[in-house]
Formats: structure tokens, sequence, C-alpha cells
């Protein structure tokens, strides 16, 4: 009953002209913003054809957020362009994976790391020591390499701290930033804690 109350108000609704793709639960981080579970179960294969077909058929933009770019994502993406008629997908990587995918690198719109502020804030909201310096080098390098990538931060208690450094060191390599705000101090301050003891 409730899937076909559902299919008659989907099929009134018009094409989203953005989708945002996330394909595994899979995670190296703990984030303490994040509500996803950080468990790295691996998940059923499957195909994603009907899924793609319909996102080019809607003409839709589409972003691949993924968490990590696994190498079902990467082929995500390449059957997305595919399917699309080389419609270009922008891609949200946590710094650790997206070099692993060089070939996909020139077929993104946009490329955004996800960093979150200093390193010590950053590894601390993160869940992980050295995620700041993994995900920064991954900046410069696709920098190096004649990218534009944009920095994506969770704006939150913990990197609130030392966030005039942080904008400081974004501004002195020309990059740009988009920000979330991310507003649960105790709990967000406790699970980052919380991860790092672990």
């Amino acid at each position: 009953m409730i899937r076909e109350w559902l299919a008659g108000r989907i099929a009134a609704l018009p094409a989203p002209r953005h989708v945002i793709a996330t394909l595994v639960a899979q995670c190296n981080l703990a984030c303490s913003h994040c509500y996803w579970a950080h468990d790295l179960r691996d998940v059923t294969s499957r195909s994603w054809d009907s899924a793609i077909a319909t996102i080019a058929e809607w003409g839709s933009a589409l972003t691949y957020a993924g968490r990590i770019l696994s190498p079902e994502g990467a082929r995500f993406i390449k059957r997305y362009i595919d399917v699309s008629g080389g419609k270009k997908p922008g891609i949200i990587d946590n710094g650790w994976t997206v070099m692993r995918h060089p070939d996909l690198l020139a077929q993104y719109e946009q490329i955004a790391v996800s960093i979150d502020g200093e390193p010590a804030d950053h590894n601390l909201q993160r869940g992980k020591v050295g995620a700041f310096e993994k995900a920064w080098e991954t900046v410069l390098e696709l920098k190096r390499r004649g990218f534009d990538p944009v920095v994506s931060s969770a704006l939150s208690p913990i990197s609130l701290r030392h966030w005039g450094a942080f904008e400081k060191r974004i501004l002195e390599h020309d990059i740009p930033l988009s920000t979330t705000l991310v507003w649960s101090l105790k709990e967000t301050m406790a699970r980052g804690k919380a991860c790092l003891d672990d």
C-alpha cells in the first residue's frame, strides 16, 4: 500500500536537478558528525544500470559522495559518464581514495575533498590520526596536476576553535572552500574524542 501511494506521488514530481549517489556503507574514518555506521562491511554487489539510466534520462547533475571511492563506485561513475553521453559528475572524497582512480580525475566536473579545519581539529572530528595530512596532500597533489579542487568542510565546535588559521591556509593556497554547519557541541566533541581513544 505504501509503495503504491509513493509511486503515484513520485511520478508527479519533476525530475531532480541534482542527484547525490552513495553506493556503499564503507568508510575508513569515524567522523563525529556522521550518522552512518562505520563498520566497513562489504555490501552486496548489484547492478546500478537502471538507476544510472534513470539519472541520465532525467538529465540530472550527479555528485558521487561515497565516503570512499570503491571499485564499485568507480564503475558506477564510468557507467554514468557513458550512459549520459559524457556528462561529467562531481565527487566528494575524504582524501584517501580519489587518487586511486587517476583515469577518472579529468572526468569530474568538480573534485571536493573533505577537510574540517586545522590538523588536530580535523583529525579529532574525523576520528583518525593523520586524516588531515592525507586529505591536505591530496588537495595539493590535485593542484599540482592542474585541477582546481574544492575543500568541503563540516564546521563544528571542534573545527571552529582554529578556524581563522584554517581559512588563512586555504586562502594562501587559493583553494575554494565550502562549509556545512554541524552544531551539536556535546555529542560532536564526545564522539570525536571517543573515536581517537579507540
